[in-house]
């Protein structure tokens, strides 16, 4: 090997290597422990043990009646119905106006939990996951959005945010603690 051709090996190779190491730092979605975690995710944690035995005596006493079918089951539907009431607050019309005003409490949040419905009924309609397995993480997402939703989210918020996508939003409240 000539050194010309030495030299042009070693240019290429480091150059090689700055590249993937740029592409690598600017990556969102790297993979921490083969756990599918984005490393940016931080851990969130809530003080909110005594709410949380609140919320499920609460969670009894709803009026099967009131509350509307969803596809992952009853026990969705009785949280979707409590976080509907919880999140959305409704004003009478205006005089000229014919219908209500809905304004949301945390929007984000509450954006973020019929963005996770969907991508579980599509999971579940392409038959990615159990129903079951749906209902039960669906189930204690929703109990935490509603858990959290008079706490300082400012932080949880901003990540919820900055998810490019439903699978990162389910990486985010999976990794919400309550203590």
């Amino acid at each position: 090997m000539s050194r010309k051709d030495f030299i042009i090996f070693y240019t290429f190779l480091i150059l090689h290597a700055s590249v993937a190491g740029q592409q690598l730092a600017s990556n969102q979605s790297i993979q921490a422990e083969g756990i599918g975690k984005p490393l940016s995710t931080p851990l969130f944690e809530f003080r909110l043990k005594y709410a949380y035995a609140q919320l499920q005596e609460d969670l009894g006493k709803v009026d099967v009646s009131e509350v509307r079918n969803h596809f992952l089951g009853r026990e969705v539907a009785i949280r979707m119905h409590v976080f509907e009431k919880e999140y959305a607050i409704r004003t009478e019309p205006a005089p000229g106006s014919f219908s209500e005003k809905i304004v949301y409490r945390k929007p984000v949040i509450y954006h973020s939990i019929y963005k996770m419905d969907r991508y579980y009924r599509n999971l579940v309609k392409k038959n990615n996951i159990l129903p079951e397995v749906a209902s039960a993480e669906m189930s204690k997402f929703i109990e935490l959005a509603i858990l959290l939703l008079n706490e300082d989210t400012e932080g949880l918020e901003k990540e919820l945010l900055r998810a490019e996508n439903s699978a990162m939003i389910v990486e985010i409240f999976k990794r919400v603690i309550i203590i």
